[in-house]
């Protein structure tokens, strides 16, 4: 059978935005090492001061040369995803641009490629990670291309969350670390959480740089922590006990919105905010709901939730 894939059921989606000046194909490696995204989806538009895009020649099973854009240029479709390659991450973006030819007597003419090279202009973007699969390339000779060959589960749970239930993540100027090293600029993204972050060292081309972005958290802001919520847990004399707690991360089953994942526990524990299957974000009042234990698995624990009565 020619087919393989993996399915994910763990994840986070990381938006943002590259300003004037911002190499773009480094700056996204520089995210998803930040991030430690190993295998994800990219998705993204906006516009370009100059690019580099290649195309692949069949016949000689090899990249032709890029081709240079210095032009501007509209990035109508940003596309790719995210991958190791001999335990590096690899980005293959594919990328249909737009040029205005009028001023040299043409008109408008449609590019496309894998990216090579883009300096934004102004680029949005949304990485979708998949922290439960770990997706590799390997050279396929037939093809001559480094190919998807296997998407594998991922054995150890993701850094971030592993460092937060350390309680060692921390807010620090220019981004969120996890130790006491600087953190690097680039970009600013805001993820899942709704966390601003900054991450990587992309290259800037000497062009005027714009009006510095300004951070809607100031250095005083505290770093939201995974909270946790009591549950009761049903026992045999039909006494609730209180000995189950809700934390970020754990799963919810709703009568009406379905399997429901923990992203966010509010400061006063009386609303949570779950992500559903359909990858929509909504909040629940705990206030008007029953919380029953249910089960544990894998370190992720399970409760049923509906209205009381």
């Amino acid at each position: 059978m020619g087919l393989r894939f993996a399915v994910s059921q763990r994840g986070r989606r990381i938006v943002g935005r590259f300003s004037r000046g911002v190499e773009i194909v480094e700056g996204l490696l520089a995210l998803c090492r930040e991030q430690k995204i190993h295998a994800g989806e990219l998705r993204g538009l906006g516009h370009l001061i100059s690019a580099e895009i290649a195309q692949f020649d069949e016949k000689g099973r090899s990249f032709r040369p890029p081709r240079s854009l210095k032009t501007p240029v509209e990035l109508i479709h940003l596309y790719g995803n995210i991958s190791m390659l001999g335990g590096e991450i690899v980005l293959r973006a594919q990328a249909s641009l737009l040029r205005d030819d009028s001023e040299v007597g043409g008109g408008l003419t449609v590019l496309g490629g894998q990216l090579v090279r883009g300096v934004a202009h102004s680029v949005e973007f949304v990485v979708e990670a998949f922290d439960d699969l770990t997706m590799r390339r390997e050279l396929d000779a037939e093809a001559g291309l480094p190919v998807l060959v296997v998407a594998e589960k991922a054995e150890e749970k993701p850094q971030r969350l592993r460092e937060v239930e350390d309680g060692r993540e921390r807010k620090t100027p220019g981004g969120i670390r996890a130790n006491n090293e600087p953190a690097p600029m680039g970009a600013t993204a805001i993820d899942a959480n709704g966390n601003l972050v900054s991450f990587g060292r992309a290259p800037r081309v000497s062009i005027p740089e714009p009006k510095a972005f300004q951070s809607p958290l100031d250095d005083n802001t505290p770093l939201e922590r995974p909270k946790k919520i009591a549950a009761e847990h049903e026992v045999d004399d039909g006494v609730a006990e209180t000995d189950k707690e809700i934390h970020v991360g754990d799963w919810l089953e709703h009568p009406r919105f379905g399997r429901c994942h923990v992203q966010r526990i509010d400061d006063d524990e009386d609303r949570v905010t779950v992500r559903l299957e359909n990858q929509r974000l909504i909040v629940l009042g705990l206030e008007v709901l029953k919380v029953e234990f249910l089960r544990e698995e894998s370190g992720q624990q399970f409760f049923k939730v509906q209205p009381r009565r």
